[in-house]
């Protein structure tokens, strides 16, 4: 059970650095406990700036995951997500936790962003988690709103998003205020089943000079996008996706912001 990781431990950093991603978990043949120890001891032999840490802290925080030690989970996958280390599958893992912790268990819900940006969570590979937060609304208007940066680029689509537990009944309405920031945008509404399904609504013009109010129905929403399968609408609804379509649709790029306000899902 615990030979493949021994062995690692005994020849040392020069030669599980050369192998591939998720190797060394392999070697724990799904012992998790004694994944940890290795990894830790690993981890001794590095200096802090070698880049070989990443890998370790991710597969660490998976390991004590997996042992249900969520608090030393996130601190490791926070350390393999950091600058300089910026580890991609660290900052999803990070994320699909945050969806996990703030699912929305009860409908109706509804959100004014008076206290911070909700339930929504920074989506994966692409920015900061920070790049998500409450802002007073522009223009001077009395209140706040949810506030999400991120750049326009070619190639790159973004998201946030926001989970749903298990329900009785899943959501069948979505209304919410939009609004950009530094310039017009277009935003696609996802929802995911839990078998990982996507069904696209469609897409929101986003002004920079005044908010836009939208209502979505289940019925708005066809599978993978596709007008000809829109019969069955989707069940089991367990995210909602707000995915950035502007480098696609749209000449502009840069630095953009997102505002959304007065969320009301049914």
């Amino acid at each position: 059970m615990i030979t493949g990781l021994l062995a690692l431990f005994a020849i040392g950093p020069e030669v599980w650095g050369s192998m591939g991603s998720g190797r060394l978990y392999e070697a724990a043949d799904g012992d998790s406990a004694t994944a940890i120890s290795a990894y830790e001891a690993l981890l001794g032999d590095l200096t802090l700036d070698d880049p070989r840490r990443a890998e370790l802290h991710y597969w660490l925080g998976r390991a004590r995951f997996n042992e249900g030690d969520l608090v030393g989970a996130r601190a490791d996958l926070a350390a393999a997500a950091a600058p300089p280390l910026r580890h991609a599958g660290a900052r999803e893992w990070l994320a699909r936790m945050d969806l996990s912790t703030k699912a929305v268990g009860v409908l109706p819900y509804r959100e004014d962003f008076e206290n911070g940006p909700g339930r929504f969570v920074r989506g994966w590979p692409l920015g900061e988690a920070d790049d998500l937060g409450r802002s007073r609304l522009p223009d001077g208007e009395a209140g706040s709103a949810l506030l999400w940066h991120f750049e326009v680029t070619d190639g790159a689509e973004d998201f946030i998003a926001l989970a749903f537990s298990p329900l009785p009944r899943g959501p069948t309405r979505i209304a919410l205020r939009l609004r950009a920031g530094s310039f017009e945008l277009r935003l696609r509404p996802v929802l995911e089943e839990a078998n990982g399904r996507r069904w696209v609504g469609p897409l929101l013009g986003v002004p920079v000079d005044r908010w836009v109010d939208y209502e979505l129905a289940l019925t708005d929403f066809t599978a993978g996008g596709a007008p000809a399968q829109r019969s069955a609408p989707p069940a089991a609804v367990r995210l909602l996706r707000l995915e950035d379509a502007t480098n696609s649709l749209l000449p502009m790029r840069g630095d953009n912001e997102l505002f959304v306000d007065d969320l009301v899902i049914r």
